[in-house]
């Protein structure tokens, strides 16, 4: 199943979150332009018509209601899936086998709530 994370659109105001419609429902995609935000794609489907989500926030907290995505530090979102390991001393997860080069920071008031969602996701 292939994805794409988009607003809902009346034409006029976006939804409040973001959400996922799978690329076999689109009808079609066109491009719009205006000078105040220039290039933007609207998908049509069955159900309406629904702009890029360029939001972060909207995206994260799409990524979120994902089991295993958790917002780790300001503008950072972790794939718990995929098992990274913890170093508590210098507040970082890390990925993969080049230790060096992928890390990203734990905020310290989020660094209990992701010790106990790691040792969850361990445990099944």
């Amino acid at each position: 199943m292939r994805s794409i994370m988009v607003l809902k659109w009346d034409g006029k105001d976006f939804a409040e979150e973001a959400e996922w419609i799978e690329i076999k429902d689109l009808r079609h995609v066109r491009t719009e332009y205006t000078k105040r935000e220039g290039s933007y794609r609207i998908y049509k489907t069955d159900n309406g018509e629904y702009r890029d989500c360029n939001s972060v926030d909207k995206s994260y907290g799409l990524l979120e209601k994902n089991e295993g995505f958790i917002r780790t530090d300001r503008g950072i979102i972790a794939n718990l899936n995929k098992n990274p390991e913890i170093d508590c001393k210098l507040n970082v997860l890390i990925y993969g086998q080049d230790k060096e080069n992928d890390r990203i920071t734990i905020a310290d008031k989020r660094m209990k709530v992701i010790k106990t969602c790691l040792g969850l996701f361990r445990r099944l």
